[in-house]
């Protein structure tokens, strides 16, 4: 397996030309006082390389433009804002379970200005959709066999799910392909990795 070198300075300039990331680490920080959605550090000096780390795998993905995108577990709005705000997206939604988080986010949203995002309050397994998503992204939620192929179902053929970690089992479902990429922040930083999923 090959290891990326992540140079967050030169991704983000390449993704946000316009700086719209500097609107939503405000927002975050706000919200941040009211709720502890992401850790002081990462508040005080990690928000760069973790939207540099939400964007990487773009990287790597043909696609540029996405119709329906869904987030999985979305917390303080990593990997989606970052994803949102540097690509085509016609229509988000992003789902979080724990309700004060779920608020945290509509209040982001109104900040930033997003229209065409829906946050959903509930667990994806509780969700029913009546159309599939051609961009499906999860961080910090273990993935996990059932959770799986519910993703499955939901996600558009020729389409992709960044998982932002490496499956910890075999995928059996023959209509998936999977390809995990390791990447490192700086020479001597642990190997982190993102696995892009297909159908």
């Amino acid at each position: 397996m090959e290891n990326i070198q992540l140079n967050i300075e030169n991704l983000l300039e390449k993704y946000d030309q316009e700086n719209k990331l500097e609107l939503y680490f405000s927002v975050l920080k706000e919200e941040n006082k009211k709720l502890n959605l992401v850790s002081r550090e990462t508040i005080e000096s990690k928000l760069l390389q973790l939207a540099a780390e939400s964007l990487l795998p773009f990287e790597y993905i043909k696609q540029k433009s996405f119709d329906n995108y869904i987030d999985i577990g979305s917390g303080g709005g990593l990997p989606s804002f970052p994803i949102i705000l540097t690509h085509d997206i016609k229509q988000s939604t992003l789902t979080e379970r724990i309700g004060k988080k779920a608020v945290s986010l509509e209040r982001m949203k109104e900040s930033a200005k997003l229209k065409n995002m829906t946050v959903i309050n509930k667990q994806l397994e509780e969700c029913k959709f009546e159309q599939s998503f051609d961009l499906i992204t999860m961080r910090l939620v273990k993935l996990n066999n059932r959770l799986l192929t519910k993703i499955s179902k939901i996600l558009k053929k020729n389409s992709i799910f960044i998982y932002y970690h490496k499956p910890e089992f075999n995928i059996v479902d023959k209509s998936l392909s999977v390809v995990t990429y390791s990447y490192s922040v700086s020479p001597d930083s642990v190997d982190k990795y993102f696995s892009l999923i297909t159908k």
